[in-house]
């Protein structure tokens, strides 16, 4: 398998799997490291960081509160770019949930020890 596809793979088992149809945390500890961080921009375009453990948390709880809202959500993706650079690589997709455009997501991801893994996360929601 070729870093391409091991890129696609990640994306897929990690974050779409992983995060987005089944919140599984052995799916996403896999791929994701500790030290990720999510950048996000709230209401007044301040920046605050989350990492892992906590998108992880919030996960947790949501399927918690809601399990049917896993069962239930159909998700999609479209790749939009792929940029490898040796060690390091950059992802940008369009993230579908029931058929509509929810978000725009970019990713960096290292190559550690011959596995990528995402290091970091832009957004737009749609």
């Amino acid at each position: 398998m070729d870093d391409f596809q091991k890129i696609v793979q990640a994306v897929d088992e990690g974050y779409i799997q992983g995060i987005h149809r089944f919140g599984r945390r052995d799916l996403i500890e896999k791929y994701f490291p500790d030290e990720f961080s999510m950048f996000l921009r709230d209401d007044n375009d301040d920046l605050r960081i989350m990492h892992i453990q906590e998108w992880i948390s919030s996960i947790e709880k949501r399927k918690e509160e809601n399990p049917e809202s896993y069962e239930n959500r159909n998700v999609a993706y479209e790749i939009k770019d792929v940029s490898i650079h040796e060690v390091f690589a950059t992802v940008v997709l369009d993230l579908y949930y029931n058929d509509k455009l929810f978000a725009i997501d970019q990713f960096s991801l290292y190559k550690l020890n011959g596995e990528w893994k995402f290091i970091a996360k832009l957004y737009k929601m749609a």
